[in-house]
């Protein structure tokens, strides 16, 4: 079963599979897959997969040494949900409570380049695109005010695997653009204002500034030049940095500070210029 989810989720050379439906919005999305779509949610996120992490936790261990592969069992479910996502379909059962609550408990094992919680992520983010199609929003876009606060603030609080080699890079090129792109979309739900206020102060974003966009460019080059293809994550990454230097000045010589005295002008200046 897990061999045929795969299948259906990856699409080869970028060809969609014969389940594909008409993209532009819920409007756009076949009653087949639609359907599809809402038992996995309903029956499968968030019922039985809810219920496995708790399962597992006590005999879980974190993750202690870079080369261990963490069980990507879940992986797949919630690749073919993201895949649905990206198609229009739209679920009214998705709330952000329930889906803090699963990423907590997946996020708790503290596995590195956990496949699962990526892929989690990326459902997440394309289920939140998807929603904001839909008038009137569903749920998961119409959220109390508390309930997006809470949830944007346990996303900053997520374990981060971040070593200098192959494999963590890979995952992170992966990782990283799901993450602040759904990052992103909170900010434009109601409530996002008190998000932001999260986000401005929140560590793990000074962190994000320093080491993933000022001292290296393995992950995003922030600067586009004339010949490049203009990169999705560079511009969620420079909308997020706009946002919080609208709102707090002390954050801005903060920045500007890591900028301009890391002297990395001259070796990652498609990062360090346009910050």
């Amino acid at each position: 079963a897990t061999e045929v989810v795969t299948e259906m989720a990856v699409e080869p050379s970028g060809a969609a599979p014969e389940l594909a439906v008409a993209e532009g919005g819920a409007g756009a999305c076949s009653p087949a897959l639609l359907s599809m779509y809402e038992h996995l949610v309903s029956h499968v996120v968030l019922r039985e997969l809810r219920e496995l992490p708790a399962a597992a936790a006590a005999g879980a261990q974190a993750s202690k040494h870079p080369d261990d592969v963490p069980p990507p069992r879940l992986a797949p479910y919630f690749r073919l949900c993201a895949w649905c996502a990206r198609r229009g379909a739209v679920s009214p059962s998705l709330r952000v409570e329930e889906l803090q609550d699963l990423y907590a408990l997946q996020d708790g094992h503290r596995f590195e380049c956990d496949e699962t919680k990526r892929e989690m992520l990326s459902f997440w983010h394309a289920a939140t695109r998807a929603s904001f199609a839909c008038v009137p929003p569903p749920p998961l876009v119409a959220p109390p005010p508390q309930a997006l606060s809470a949830a944007f603030h346990r996303l900053l609080d997520s374990f981060v695997s971040l070593r200098p080699n192959e494999r963590f890079l890979e995952y992170n090129r992966a990782f990283l653009p799901s993450f602040y792109g759904l990052l992103r979309e909170m900010l434009d739900c109601p409530g996002g204002d008190d998000c932001l206020r999260v986000l401005v102060p929140h560590r793990n974003w000074e962190w994000a500034i320093k080491y993933v966009i000022v001292d290296t460019a393995e992950y995003v080059q922030l600067l586009q030049t004339p010949d490049q293809e203009p990169d999705p994550f560079a511009h969620t990454l420079r909308s997020l940095l706009r946002s919080s230097a609208g709102v707090n000045a002390d954050w801005r010589l903060r920045t500007l500070g890591v900028a301009l005295s890391s002297n990395k002008l001259l070796t990652n200046r498609a990062n360090v210029l346009p910050l």
